[in-house]
């Protein structure tokens, strides 16, 4: 598989989460997903078991992308209704749609912070796809990085406070950290082979990620220091590493 499409398989099947079903933490859990059942793309709401499923946006543009919130009150989602892929939030049941972005072109959130105040994206309105992060509201737009690589799939350590991504220069796919508070950058894999599908521990002190640095796709164990030796944990190819919770 050749590292773009390593990146699109990562993004599609795990860190994009947007682009699958988006599961609500909530003892009678609900799926929020896309769908063009009715001739557009509009976001639904169903139960577990495929039940009651419910249309919760009513836009002749695209809907998209959807994100619960950690508390499963709100769904963050991508929609073109004011003329671009721009990012909104609404409450679970799709009342009271707030645009979040105003000429920030961005195809759909990836994230909410754990204590759900915040949210990270990736756009290209400064002319390179960099990582931005803004309250949940709208507010505190802030650019967390910087640089002529391509930094996507951005996604948040388990306390808030660092945002792992995909660093990509020329065919170089990397992995990166940036704290939040001071955006101090470590970059964390530095080969020419593909690293990427990472995964944050649940303690958040680790990474688990996939690594072509000894010829072939394996899954390593990630320390967070810059000067950190990855650990191989298998020996024939492998995808998709994932924690347990």
């Amino acid at each position: 598989m050749n590292p773009l499409s390593r990146l699109h398989f990562a993004g599609l099947c795990a860190l994009i989460t947007g682009l699958q079903p988006s599961l609500r933490p909530s003892p009678e859990p609900r799926i929020a997903f896309s769908s063009k059942r009715d001739g557009n793309w509009e976001i639904y709401l169903m139960n577990a078991d495929g039940g009651q499923p419910t249309r919760l946006t009513t836009q002749h543009a695209q809907d998209r992308f959807p994100v619960w919130s950690p508390d499963g009150r709100r769904i963050a989602f991508g929609s073109e209704r004011a003329g671009q892929w721009e990012l909104w939030v609404m409450e679970s049941d799709g009342s009271h749609p707030i645009h979040i972005t105003t000429g920030i072109v961005a195809k759909g959130p990836r994230s909410w912070s754990p204590d759900g105040t915040r949210i990270i994206f990736e756009s290209d309105r400064d002319g390179n796809r960099e990582i931005y992060l803004m309250d949940a509201d709208g507010g505190n737009l802030t650019r967390l990085t910087s640089d002529p690589a391509t930094d996507d799939l951005p996604v948040w350590s388990p306390d808030g406070t660092r945002i792992a991504f995909q660093a990509v220069r020329g065919e170089n796919y990397d992995i990166e950290l940036v704290e939040v508070e001071g955006h101090r950058r470590t970059r964390l894999t530095a080969t020419p082979e593909y690293d990427g599908s990472f995964a944050w521990s649940p303690d958040g002190k680790r990474l688990v990620c996939i690594s072509g640095r000894d010829g072939y796709d394996a899954v390593y164990l990630l320390p967070l220091g810059a000067a950190a030796t990855p650990v191989r944990l298998t020996t024939q190819a492998s995808l998709d590493p994932r924690w347990s919770p």
